[in-house]
C-alpha cells in the first residue's frame, strides 16, 4: 500500500540504502565484471512464438563511471544460424565508439556503428547502481501507477522513458525502457537483476537477464566483480584514426543491432543510405540486390509484385524507389513474405503504407496482422504517419495455404508453400515465363549449402513440374538450377527430364517471340543439324542460325508453335528425345502456314546445362499423298 508521504525520490533513497547508501554508490568509479551467459533469438525460431539458442559466451566488461567510458570484450560460440565464433572488443566514451573485430584472427578496427554506440551508452544502466543514479538525476521522476514499487523517469542521455521496479526489501528488480525495434515497433526492453551479493560493502546482482516484451534474449551470470581497482587508461583509448572516421547513420537506441551482432549477422546497413542494384533476370524481372538481403521485383501489366521486404524501412524505401524508376507509374499491388523471421519481413510495413496487399502463409497471418497493427511512437515509420494523417487503415493481408497464383491475365507469379526443417510457413515464388524461382534461406550461392534445406526446394520443383532455369536467392546472387541439382547429387533421370523439358519449351517460346538469339541459346556452338531447308546439312551454330532467321522472317504476324509427344531419355551425360512440333501463322504474302515437323534431338551437358548438339528435322508425308 502506498505511503502518501513517499515520493519517487524517497523510494530511490530507500533503494540506495538497501544497496549500501548513496555515499558508497557514488564512490564507485571503476567497475570490472566477468561473466558467462547465453543468447536467444525469439524471432528466428522454427515456429512463431518459439525461440532458438544463438550462442554461449564469455564476457569481460569494464566501466569507468567517472568519465563515462566502457570496454566490452566478448567471445561467443555461436550455434545459430550456423556454428562460428563471434569475438570483438567494443570501446565507448562520451564522444565516440570503436569496434575491434577479432573474428578472422586479425584485428579489424573501425568506428562503432552509431546505433550500437547509442545502445551501448544506454546499457550503462544495466549496472544497477548506475540505474538508480540516472533515475535520481531526473527532477521529474514519478511514482508509477500509484505504487511504491515503481518509479518512472527519463534517461536523458538515451532519450528514453524508463521504469524502475523494486522488491519488498527495496532492492531494484528490473529496469524497463520504452524502446524501439525496427521490426517489432514500440517494445519494452527490460533488464532484470537477481542473486544479490556483497562486494566490498555494496550489494550487487550476480545475475542479469535481458528481455523484449517479456521474452528472454540474454542471461549473464557473473563470476567476478571488483570495484575501483586500478585499470590502465589504454583499455578505454580510441585511436585518433578511428575518431576521424565518418559516422554514417543515426544514433538510434535499439537492441536489434546488438542481437544481429550477437549472432554474427550483418547490421551495418541500418539507418544508412541504401544502395540497390537492380539486376535483370528476364524481361520485367529483377533481383534487387544490395548488402545482405535481396528482393525479387516482378513487373506485371500495370503494377508490381515484390517478393521479400527484408530488414527495415530504409531498405524497403530503396527497393520501392528502384522499382518505380524501372517502370514509372506502376503501383506495388502485392508484397510477398517468404517467412516470418524478422530479417526477412522487417520492411513489410513500408509496402503496406504504399497500399500493397501483404501475402503470407496462413500460419503467419495473425502475427503479420499484429506487426501491421503496431504503434511506432518512438521512431514513426511511413505506416504510422499515414495512419496519423488518416491516409491508411488496416492493410490488406492475403493468406496462402498450399499454393496460389497472382496474375494480370498475361504474366503469372506462382507461390508455393515449401515445407522444410528451417522455418514453418515458408513460401517460394516462381515466374513461369521467366523460368525464375525465388527462395530465401533454403538456397544461397554465397553460404554453405545445407542439403536438408536445399532438397526442399529441389523436391518442390520436381513435384510441381516447374521449368526452372534460375534460382534467385534471398541471400547472394542467382544460381542455375542445374548447379543446385548437381550439388545435391540429384542429377537423376527425373531432374534431367525436367531440365530438357524446360530447354525445349524455351526453344518453342523463342519461335513464338521470333527471337533467334533465344532459339540459338538452346544449341551448342558445334551443333550438327539436318534440316528441311537446303542445303539440309548444317555444321555449327553460326551456320544453323541462318535458316532459323530465314524461317522467322517468313511470317508477318505472330507465330504459333507447340511441341507434342515429347519423349526424353537420359543417362546423366547424354540424352536424346523425339517429338512432333507444329508451327502455324501467316506468311508475308498473306498465305496461311500450318506445318508439322518430326524432331529428333541429341543433348549434352555443357557447364552444368543441357544443350542440343545434334538435331534432325523432317516433315512427315501428307496423308493425301498416300
Amino acid at each position: 500500500m502506498l505511503d502518501e508521504t513517499q515520493t519517487a525520490f524517497s523510494i530511490l533513497d530507500e533503494a540506495a540504502a538497501a544497496l549500501g547508501g548513496w555515499s558508497a554508490l557514488q564512490s564507485i568509479g571503476r567497475v570490472h565484471l566477468e561473466s558467462e551467459g547465453q543468447d536467444w533469438e525469439p524471432w528466428q525460431a522454427y515456429d512463431i512464438g518459439g525461440t532458438v539458442d544463438v550462442s554461449t559466451f564469455r564476457n569481460v566488461t569494464d566501466l569507468d563511471l567517472s568519465v563515462g567510458a566502457s570496454s566490452v570484450e566478448m567471445d561467443a560460440a555461436v550455434v545459430y544460424p550456423w556454428p562460428h565464433r563471434v569475438a570483438y572488443i567494443e570501446i565507448t566514451d562520451s564522444q565516440a565508439g570503436m569496434l575491434a573485430d577479432l573474428n578472422l584472427g586479425a584485428v579489424a578496427i573501425r568506428r562503432l556503428h552509431p546505433s550500437l554506440y547509442a545502445t551501448a551508452r544506454r546499457d550503462f544502466a544495466a549496472f544497477a547502481p548506475e540505474a538508480l543514479r540516472l533515475a535520481r538525476a531526473d527532477a521529474d521522476a514519478q511514482l508509477e501507477g500509484g505504487t511504491s514499487k515503481s518509479v518512472r523517469f527519463r534517461h536523458h542521455d538515451a532519450g528514453r522513458q524508463a521504469t524502475l521496479t523494486f522488491a519488498d526489501d527495496h532492492t531494484p528488480t528490473s529496469l524497463t525502457y520504452d524502446d524501439h525495434d525496427p521490426v517489432q515497433g514500440d517494445i519494452a526492453y527490460r533488464f532484470e537483476w537477481s542473486d544479490w551479493r556483497d562486494v566490498g560493502g555494496i550489494r550487487l546482482p550476480y545475475k542479469l537477464r535481458r528481455l523484449i516484451d517479456g521474452r528472454p534474449i540474454r542471461e549473464e551470470r557473473l563470476s567476478r566483480v571488483t570495484l575501483n581497482e586500478p585499470v590502465s587508461d589504454e583499455k578505454y583509448r580510441i585511436p585518433a584514426i578511428v575518431r576521424a572516421q565518418d559516422e554514417t547513420g543515426r544514433r538510434i537506441v535499439t537492441g536489434w543491432t546488438q542481437r544481429r551482432r550477437a549472432a554474427g549477422l550483418p547490421y551495418e546497413e541500418f539507418t544508412r543510405p541504401q544502395q540497390i542494384d537492380m539486376t535483370p533476370l528476364a524481361f520485367g524481372v529483377w533481383l534487387a540486390r544490395g548488402g545482405t538481403h535481396n528482393s525479387l521485383v516482378i513487373e506485371m501489366a500495370d503494377h508490381f509484385v515484390i517478393f521479400e521486404p527484408p530488414l527495415f524501412e530504409g531498405r524497403s524505401e530503396g527497393v520501392i524507389a528502384a522499382a518505380k524508376k524501372s517502370a514509372p507509374g506502376n503501383p506495388i499491388r502485392h508484397v510477398v513474405l517468404s517467412h516470418f523471421h524478422d530479417d526477412h519481413m522487417g520492411g513489410v510495413r513500408t509496402y503496406a503504407a504504399e497500399g500493397a496487399t501483404v501475402v503470407v502463409h496462413s500460419s503467419a497471418g495473425d502475427y503479420i496482422r499484429a506487426v501491421l497493427g503496431q504503434r511506432r511512437t518512438i521512431e514513426p515509420d511511413r505506416l504510422e504517419i499515414a495512419r496519423r494523417e488518416g491516409r491508411q487503415s488496416q492493410p490488406a493481408v492475403m493468406l496462402v495455404e498450399d499454393a496460389v497464383t497472382l496474375t494480370d491475365g498475361t504474366r503469372e507469379v506462382a507461390l508455393f508453400h515449401a515445407p522444410n526443417s528451417h522455418v514453418s510457413g515458408m513460401l517460394v515464388g516462381y515466374v513461369p515465363d521467366a523460368r525464375v524461382l525465388f527462395t530465401s534461406d533454403l538456397v544461397s550461392d554465397t553460404f554453405p549449402l545445407i542439403p536438408a534445406f536445399a532438397s526442399a526446394v529441389h523436391e518442390l520443383i520436381q513435384k510441381n513440374g516447374l521449368s526452372v532455369e534460375m534460382i534467385a536467392c534471398g541471400h547472394g546472387n542467382v544460381m542455375p538450377y542445374a548447379q543446385l541439382a548437381y550439388a545435391l547429387g540429384k542429377s537423376t533421370r527425373s531432374t534431367d527430364i525436367a531440365e530438357i523439358n524446360a530447354l525445349e519449351q524455351r526453344l518453342i517460346d523463342g519461335i513464338k517471340a521470333k527471337d533467334v538469339k533465344q532459339i540459338m541459346s538452346c544449341y551448342s556452338d558445334d551443333v550438327f543439324a539436318y534440316d528441311v531447308v537446303p542445303p539440309r546439312e548444317y555444321v555449327g551454330a553460326a551456320a544453323f542460325q541462318k535458316p532459323w532467321q530465314g524461317f522467322l522472317d517468313m511470317f508477318k504476324g505472330p507465330i504459333n508453335a507447340e511441341v507434342n509427344d515429347l519423349v526424353i531419355n537420359s543417362d546423366g551425360k547424354i540424352a536424346y528425345s523425339r517429338s512432333v512440333q507444329r508451327v502455324s501463322g501467316t506468311t508475308n504474302e498473306g498465305k496461311p502456314f500450318d506445318e508439322t515437323f518430326r524432331i529428333t534431338d541429341v543433348y549434352r551437358k555443357s557447364q552444368g546445362k543441357w544443350v542440343i548438339v545434334q538435331e534432325h528435322i523432317s516433315e512427315p508425308p501428307h496423308a493425301a499423298r498416300w
